[in-house]
């Protein structure tokens, strides 16, 4: 009998394990202290949270994210344009520029604190003008130092960033 209640309690942690991982939503926080625009071109920092261990359900992620904020700005009638969203993995240390803005003279002025929020560098959605074409691009850091690089397609009929 005491077996029998032991082994239903632990299906019901394992249960309870189970939903609590499976109902975690994967979050975009934009750094709005470090979000840009230049020449008319939006750039954007974003944070991730609970973000997908699967290359291709973040990139989809990713993708869905941008297209999000460029329909935004479309509705508020932005014409500009997002030049480049750079993802990085939401830690203590990437929050930290949630509500700190660092400048710097130069290029090689790196706290510590920016040096690992590099090293959290999910990927990133970026244009490019190529020979006169415009070029969306996405780049994925994987776990073991590689870089993934794909090209996207911009959908003119629906105005939405999407895998080719």
């Amino acid at each position: 009998m005491k077996s029998k209640s032991t082994a239903q309690f632990l299906i019901l942690c394992l249960f309870l394990i189970l939903s609590e991982n499976c109902s975690r939503k994967v979050e975009f926080t934009e750094i709005k202290r470090r979000t840009t625009i230049i020449n008319g071109q939006y750039y954007y920092d974003i944070l991730v949270s609970n973000c997908s261990d699967s290359i291709g359900e973040l990139k989809s992620q990713m993708i869905s994210f941008y297209n999000m904020k460029a329909r935004n700005l479309k509705s508020k009638g932005d014409h500009k344009i997002i030049a480049g969203m750079k993802f990085y993995k939401k830690t203590s240390c990437t929050s930290y520029f949630l509500n700190y803005d660092e400048e710097h003279t130069d290029a090689f002025d790196l706290t510590v604190k920016e040096i690992e929020f590099c090293n959290n560098e999910l990927g990133t959605i970026s244009e490019d003008n190529i020979d006169g074409r415009i070029v969306y691009m996405i780049t994925l850091s994987k776990k073991n130092g590689d870089v993934i690089v794909e090209f996207l397609k911009w959908d003119k009929k629906t105005n939405r960033l999407s895998e080719k």
